[in-house]
């Protein structure tokens, strides 16, 4: 197991904003440690080989996951703390076995007892992950976004109440509660299975324009199709609906499923 550590020395100056750091803020050039505004930004980097599988937990920030021809596994994290907080996150790797594990997990900081505040508890660890293409994917997160982009291996993607989406080529499996959930289903060898699942979450799929599939949606909410769709309602159930679609040829299976949120299904354009 390695603990995170800075990577490199300087300093490195952004004004801290009350919403995430975005994408591009995590890929700018390398500096470590900065204090600004009452908040520390750490910036932290690994890298190493892949594993026959990758899992990615975090509960304290958004993950973005991006494929690439490499054989190696890039990580770059950004944790921010408020001034005095008790607790540190960090980043931790587990490339013993032959899942790579990445995932952050909190930590006491020292100095003594200190009430914890609503600011300290903005905390968070923003991961961008550059793997190789083709190593299936685990990726988990609570309230944070997660995307996924340029996978044709299987991907299985989970969150609380963070939006998923993912643009792959490769099996599908996404849940979340009520966060959205957006697919892009890539059309390269053809779309793989998928299966996607909310309760209260909205639901986005995008199917290539040549795909084979066989579409079954269930919701209460709103399903809305560029295709043609064969619609039953439960009878235990008015507005449970049951549509089945098969597109193309048919033969590869989508399944998608939500409790209360709206559904659609989209040609790519």
């Amino acid at each position: 197991m390695r603990a995170g550590r800075p990577a490199g020395s300087g300093a490195w100056r952004r004004r801290v904003p009350a919403a995430p750091l975005v994408a591009l803020a995590m890929l700018a050039p390398s500096v470590a440690v900065a204090r600004e505004a009452g908040w520390t930004i750490e910036r932290w980097r690994w890298a190493g080989a892949a594993g026959a599988r990758i899992a990615i937990e975090s509960a304290h920030g958004d993950v973005r996951v991006r494929g690439a021809a490499t054989d190696e596994v890039e990580v770059t994290a950004v944790l921010q703390h408020a001034e005095g907080d008790p607790l540190r996150l960090e980043v931790r790797v587990d490339d013993s076995g032959p899942t790579l594990r990445i995932g952050v997990a909190a930590g006491a900081a020292g100095g003594g007892e200190t009430v914890e505040t609503a600011e300290m508890r903005r905390r968070r660890a923003d991961l961008v992950v550059m793997v190789p293409s083709g190593v299936p994917l685990l990726v988990r997160t609570v309230d944070g976004r997660l995307e996924v982009k340029g996978l044709v291996a299987a991907v299985d993607a989970a969150s609380r109440g963070g939006a998923i989406v993912l643009q792959v080529g490769g099996e599908v499996h996404a849940r979340s509660e009520w966060g959205a959930v957006e697919v892009v289903l890539e059309a390269g060898a053809g779309p793989r299975p998928a299966t996607i699942e909310t309760l209260t979450g909205d639901v986005l799929v995008w199917l290539p324009r040549e795909a084979d599939v066989t579409a079954t949606v269930e919701s209460r909410g709103e399903i809305t199709t560029d295709y043609s769709l064969a619609i039953e309602r439960d009878p235990l159930d008015d507005r449970l609906k049951r549509a089945t679609a098969r597109i193309g040829a048919g033969g590869i299976p989508l399944h998608v499923q939500s409790n209360r949120g709206n559904v659609r299904l989209l040609r790519s354009p």
